[in-house]
């Protein structure tokens, strides 16, 4: 299934999609047409999500998602349940203000919700260029 949302003066929500996807993919190329917001919410994914070239979206797996792919995106919230949040992998380029959202160590704490880092600091180590998250998102 893929799916592009073009309306500048709607809210789109996605009804809970029931059935098991092998990926989801929202692109909208024009940034004329972006939706002011979008929320995309599942219960199995096989394979992953993947947002690109888009504005204020929140996606929600309630069970498996093992991949969430986010390009080109401004202001991302990806909430993960407790069954995926061990396994899912989160791959970010040329975006910002992108938070994960995952439970808490028990049922009865709160979500905690982090931001995914937008800046990194490199050096050459070794003969080896390194990659480490800058200090500002420091715990």
């Amino acid at each position: 299934m893929q799916a592009s949302v073009g309306n500048t003066e709607e809210v789109v929500t996605a009804d809970v999609l029931r059935w098991r996807l092998h990926t989801v993919a929202d692109d909208v190329k024009d940034r004329r047409h972006r939706p002011k917001s979008a929320n995309v919410v599942f219960d199995n994914m096989i394979a992953g999500i993947e947002i690109v070239n888009c504005k204020n979206v929140k996606v929600q797996a309630r069970k498996n998602c093992n991949t969430v792919a986010i390009d080109k995106t401004d202001g991302i919230v990806v909430y993960v349940s407790r069954e995926c949040m061990d396994t899912v992998t989160i791959t970010a380029s040329k975006s910002s203000e992108m938070n994960v959202s995952f439970p808490g160590a028990t049922d009865e704490e709160d979500n905690i919700e982090r931001p995914i880092p937008e800046q990194y600091v490199h050096k050459i180590v070794d003969g080896k260029l390194t990659a480490e998250v800058s200090e500002l998102y420091g715990e």
